[in-house]
């Protein structure tokens, strides 16, 4: 790993850490190696981290090895609460006081930037197979996909949409009410894409 390029594209490979057969599987993409190293170490939980595995310049690297680069003196980002990540999420912090580790859970959330969930990208499109809009944000080098259902869009609609066109001519009229339910959405949970339904709206 020492040769590795930080700088280069790469791919996060998640699930749930449950034992089940079939885990659902989220693939999270980033421009930087540097950002996808941080956003697993810093923001994945424990039970997440271990089945997680990165693709980076067509190699598949396991979670231990994210963490050494992560630990690198090469590694060119900065590293948040490094301190509490270690006590809180590694079998090592398991030794300490359970009022500790509550206190730096705490101090963890209270001090975690808030996601900035922003819309860069204006473009948006009709989905016949799911019958939904697809389109696109984005918080920092993540992009996250989000599919508002038809039915959901006709109920925003001055004037029900007879076609594909005037349905994405709806979402456009709409688009800051719909931006406005998505980051809602965002916020409840992060995964990696989200339906969005009439239900969010109200």
């Amino acid at each position: 790993m020492d040769n590795f390029e930080y700088d280069a594209p790469a791919e996060v490979y998640s699930s749930d850490g449950s034992t089940a057969c079939k885990r659902p599987v989220t693939c999270r993409r980033f421009t930087r190696s540097a950002e996808a190293i941080r956003f697993t170490i810093e923001q994945l939980p424990h039970a997440m981290q271990r089945s997680t595995v990165m693709e980076a310049g067509g190699d598949r690297i396991k979670f231990t090895d994210i963490r050494a680069l992560y630990d690198s003196e090469r590694y060119p980002l900065s590293r948040r609460h490094r301190e509490q990540i270690d006590a809180c999420s590694s079998p090592a912090g398991l030794r300490i006081s359970k009022g500790s580790a509550l206190k730096l859970r705490r101090r963890v959330r209270q001090e975690r930037i808030t996601p900035m969930l922003n819309f860069p990208n204006a473009s948006r499109s009709y989905d016949a197979t799911r019958r939904c809009v697809h389109f696109w944000g984005n918080d920092g080098a993540i992009e996250i996909s989000f599919f508002l259902d038809e039915k959901a869009l006709i109920a925003l609609a001055n004037e029900p949409p007879s076609s594909e066109a005037s349905l994405l001519e709806s979402f456009d009229q709409n688009r800051e009410r719909i931006l406005r339910a998505a980051r809602k959405v965002y916020e409840r949970r992060r995964k990696g894409s989200y339906d969005l339904f009439a239900s969010d709206f109200r």
